[in-house]
């Protein structure tokens, strides 16, 4: 009892150790957003950029999971179709505190993946033709249990959230190294002056935003792994398939 105590109290630390991590990478790729607004417009466009952050957070939209697996070429598997896949779906959507049991959908395809989308309250895991027929019963689990991490702890809004302020950061910087060409001919003059600072920030913030998107991905993806673990008691089989999934790029690769 002692040990499992101490595995759950630890499991706990990593858990909010990788949600304040998380946290600081949003906020730092939010500052990075407006700061460009603070230098293109001023403390007005600072501010409106801070409400439009602000905004984007309370009303991110989460993609329809049905419009995007149509995108992907994915069929649905019904309970008909796969009921084992089935059953080991919704025993891990029960052991998440899933309400919805996600949909699955099957993705013609020899590479190894297998991705989620949607929310909480309704969402789809798809799994490659490869996967499927590739992987061991451990294996799958792994992998089905990772993709349901990423569903429960939200991480589809998460990254969406951080691919809009990394995009606007990318805008606004194109935007404001224009404006500075235009205004050259006065700098060059000595009518005007400008901030080597200001014009540091306006070509590194985007290369600045795309790194702390990066930090954050593999920041869910650890915490997606964690959580696969708990929920499957079996962290040699999430390892396997990941060893699986690298030799199978490594195949594929060779082959083209």
């Amino acid at each position: 009892m002692q040990s499992a105590d101490i595995d759950a109290m630890t499991w706990q630390q990593h858990r909010w150790l990788n949600r304040i991590q998380s946290l600081s990478l949003l906020v730092l790729m939010g500052g990075f957003l407006t700061l460009l607004g603070w230098l293109l417009w001023g403390p007005p466009g600072m501010l409106m950029l801070l409400t439009v952050g602000v905004t984007g957070i309370m009303l991110n939209p989460s993609t329809s999971p049905r419009w995007v697996m149509r995108l992907y070429g994915a069929k649905r598997l019904s309970p008909e179709h796969a009921p084992s896949l089935w059953q080991a779906l919704s025993i891990l959507s029960q052991r998440a505190g899933l309400r919805h049991v996600p949909s699955l959908y099957y993705v013609p395809s020899r590479v190894l993946n297998a991705f989620a989308v949607g929310a909480p309250r309704g969402s789809a895991i798809a799994l490659t033709d490869g996967l499927i027929r590739q992987l061991n019963i451990r294996e799958f689990l792994g992998v089905l249990a990772h993709e349901m991490s990423h569903i429960v702890n939200n991480d589809l809004w998460v990254m969406g959230l951080a691919d809009l302020f990394s995009r606007t950061t990318s805008m606004l910087s194109l935007l404001g190294q224009f404006l500075l060409i235009l205004n050259l001919p006065l700098v060059l003059v000595g009518a005007a002056t400008i901030s080597w600072w200001a014009i540091l920030l306006l070509i590194f913030a985007p290369n600045l935003s795309a790194l702390a998107q990066l930090a954050l991905s593999r920041t869910r993806e650890y915490d997606a792994d964690l959580n696969a673990v708990r929920l499957t008691g079996d962290p040699q089989g999430l390892i396997s398939a990941l060893a699986e999934h690298e030799q199978n790029i490594c195949r594929l690769s060779r082959a083209f």
